[in-house]
């Protein structure tokens, strides 16, 4: 039950990030990839950033919030970790 509680929690959250604050699309995947989750980002998430980065405006977004994330520390630890998987990616 938690992890359904946490997933619908995650889901409004995005919710707001993308009407309200008006969050990217492509900002909003790369924070889902790099997410605390304890699990890796999934594979056509992969794919839809690494076609994101043909765009250099895209591009810019992508390497911003991956560079962020990399100084991350701490609790927040697998925010570094993601952000080589999605270098690899």
């Amino acid at each position: 039950m938690k992890k359904v509680f946490g997933q619908t929690v995650r889901d409004l959250k995005r919710g707001v990030n993308k009407k309200v604050l008006k969050v990217p699309g492509i900002e909003q995947k790369v924070l889902d990839a790099t997410s605390n989750e304890s699990w890796g980002p999934h594979g056509s998430l992969l794919a839809d950033i690494a076609l994101a980065t043909r765009s250099s405006s895209e591009y810019q977004i992508i390497m911003a919030v991956l560079w962020k994330r990399m100084n991350d520390t701490g609790k927040n630890w697998r925010h570094v970790y993601k952000v080589s998987i999605v270098l690899r990616g």
